[in-house]
């Protein structure tokens, strides 16, 4: 069955990668595993030969008719709209279609998994784990980053996937927990708008106070959005709306 692009199908082939994966995901008899794009059932195999229970999400309806095994519950459906407080898992493994991966991450993260190891674009996994005053950071590397444990497990070339994207892949685990701060997203975005300019100019239409609060906070009037930490960004937005 050939692959359909308007779904952003690159299925994984390459047995290595898929059985590496799978082995990262620490995946133990009995857990019940989110699987969302399944395609054609090779990390679906994979979990279920460690004895895990899969709940596959697929919205291709072609795939969906034909994956069928013990243990394995396909649901028809689109994975940014599916209700997973319904279902009862523990973790989420699954090689993501990369249009939709950015929303979906963030979708996943504010949800109660154990953990969640997924594959996605290379550049996508590397701003989940960004540093301060990097390319890669972005808002949703504070998003994550204030909601889950990131770690990049290992870059996935494009060769193990049929088609060949054109890039490369990454595997990428995370391991949500309580909020680390209180920080509210449309203000990350707002700054992050005008990314190279310094932050009290970006800013200054929509929060007239944020040099005054800023000199408050000890925080470089210099600095751009993507030079402030996660503990500063929550700093600065919790005061500007204290």
């Amino acid at each position: 069955m050939k692959p359909k692009k308007a779904l952003s199908q690159n299925f994984l082939v390459d047995d290595a990668v898929v059985n590496a994966f799978v082995d990262a995901a620490c995946v133990a008899a009995g857990e019940t595993i989110v699987e969302i794009g399944p395609g054609y059932g090779a990390i679906t195999k994979a979990l279920l030969k460690k004895g895990a229970h899969v709940l596959g999400i697929e919205i291709d309806p072609h795939l969906a008719k034909k994956l069928k095994a013990p243990n394995l519950e396909i649901v028809e459906g689109d994975a940014l709209t599916f209700d997973y407080t319904r279902h009862p898992t523990n973790k989420v493994v699954a090689n993501l279609p990369f249009q939709i991966a950015t929303p979906l991450i963030i979708k996943l993260i504010q949800l109660p998994f154990n953990s969640i190891t997924i594959m996605i674009q290379k550049e996508v996994g590397e701003s989940l784990i960004a540093q301060p005053s990097t390319s890669a950071y972005s808002p949703i590397t504070l998003q994550t980053q204030n909601l889950c444990a990131a770690r990049y497990l290992f870059t996935v070339p494009s060769s193990a996937f049929h088609p060949q994207p054109k890039i490369e892949a990454a595997a990428i685990q995370l391991i949500p927990h309580p909020p680390l701060y209180s920080l509210d997203m449309q203000f990350v975005a707002c700054a992050f708008r005008q990314r190279r300019k310094m932050l009290k100019s970006a800013l200054k239409d929509t929060y007239p106070e944020i040099k005054n609060v800023m000199q408050d906070l000890n925080l470089d009037l210099t600095a751009r959005a993507e030079n402030l930490t996660l503990e500063e960004f929550a700093k600065l937005y919790n005061k500007l709306f204290a």
